[in-house]
C-alpha cells in the first residue's frame, strides 16, 4: 500500500502544480507547462526503465535540469508586483512535487535487507534438513507430495519476499497506481 501510496502523492502533487500554473499569465503559464512536459517525461522514463542505468541517469539528469527551470521560474515571478497570490501558491505545490520525487527516487533503490534473505535461505535449509532426518526408509508417494509441496511453497515464500522488496522492478506491482504519471500527459496535451 505504501508504495501506491506514493505513486498517487507523486500524480497529484505534479497535477496540483500544473493546475497552480493557470494563476499566472497565459505566456508564462506555456513556459512553465513546457518544463512540466519534460519533468513528467523524465520521470516517466526513470520509471519505465528501473533496471536500466543509463535510462534512470538520463531520467535524474533531465528531472534535475526540469527541476531547476520550474524553480527559477516561480522564484522570477514571485518577484514581480501582483503576482503573490499566484506565487504563493505555486511554491508549494512545486516544493511537494519535488519532495515526493525524491521520495520515489529512494524507493526505485530499496530493497529486502540482506539479512532477511539470508535468514530465509537458512529456514528453507534447516527445515530441508530436518525434513530429510525425520524421513526413514522408503518414502511413499504421500511423503513425496508432502516433499514437492514444501519445496514449492518454500520457493514461493523466498520469491515473493524478494519480489516484495523491489516494488518498481519486481512482477507484484501496483499496476493501477503506475499508470498515473502517465496519464498526467493528457493534462499537458490538451
Amino acid at each position: 500500500e505504501y508504495v501506491r501510496n506514493i505513486y498517487i502523492d507523486e500524480s497529484n502533487a505534479i497535477g496540483t502544480a500544473v493546475l497552480r500554473s493557470n494563476l499566472y499569465s497565459d505566456s508564462v503559464n506555456q513556459v512553465f507547462r513546457s518544463h512540466f512536459k519534460e519533468y513528467l517525461e523524465a520521470r516517466i522514463l526513470m520509471y519505465e526503465n528501473p533496471g536500466n542505468i543509463a535510462k534512470v541517469s538520463e531520467g535524474k539528469s533531465r528531472t534535475g535540469v526540469a527541476t531547476d527551470a520550474l524553480w527559477q521560474l516561480a522564484m522570477q515571478q514571485s518577484k514581480l508586483p501582483n503576482m503573490l497570490i499566484p506565487s504563493n501558491n505555486m511554491v508549494p505545490a512545486l516544493n511537494e512535487m519535488f519532495d515526493i520525487g525524491s521520495k520515489r527516487d529512494i524507493l526505485l533503490h530499496t530493497s529486502i535487507p540482506d539479512l532477511i534473505v539470508y535468514m530465509l535461505l537458512t529456514l528453507a535449509l534447516l527445515i530441508s534438513f530436518t525434513g530429510g532426518i525425520t524421513s526413514a526408509g522408503e518414502l511413499s508417494i504421500r511423503d513425496l507430495v508432502v516433499i514437492c509441496c514444501f519445496i514449492i511453497f518454500t520457493s514461493l515464500i523466498i520469491y515473493i519476499t524478494l519480489d516484495l522488496g523491489r516494488p518498481l522492478r519486481g512482477l507484484i506491482r501496483a499496476s493501477a497506481a503506475e499508470q498515473s504519471i502517465p496519464e498526467l500527459r493528457k493534462m499537458l496535451n490538451p
